[in-house]
């Protein structure tokens, strides 16, 4: 009799020890799926920024190659402005006749100095 009550009670605690073993194991599982959900989320999330970054990138590099074709172009017409300024007889001789002057900026505002703007005065009352 002493026996069967023993066993009963070891049984007794051996569910409660094995429930307990196993609540604490689903709750370590579950809160290693909460943990990977959680990892996931934030690996998505940063895939889509590092989408939304790629395609800024992409518009940038695009903005960057059409100002340096523009950049290009118009050096170029500047310098085939230049090339028909510096062949034109006319132009030509006007520098000549300019360089012939020996004129510098520094005369030229000495002997007509510029004047303050005063601007309009406002009556005191």
């Amino acid at each position: 009799m002493v026996g069967f009550l023993f066993r009963q009670f070891l049984q007794h605690r051996s569910r409660i020890i094995l429930g307990r073993l196993l609540r604490d194991l689903r709750v370590r599982m579950a809160g290693r799926r909460r943990r990977n959900r959680r990892v996931l989320e934030s690996l998505e999330a940063w895939e889509a920024a590092a989408v939304v970054m790629e395609e800024r990138n992409r518009n940038i590099r695009e903005e960057l190659r059409r100002q340096f074709a523009l950049n290009s172009l118009a050096n170029l017409l500047v310098h085939d402005r230049l090339v028909e300024v510096e062949n034109d007889p006319l132009m030509r001789d006007a520098f000549r006749r300019t360089n012939g002057q020996d004129l510098n900026l520094q005369e030229i505002f000495c002997i007509n100095p510029p004047q303050p703007f005063l601007g309009h005065r406002r009556r005191r009352r």
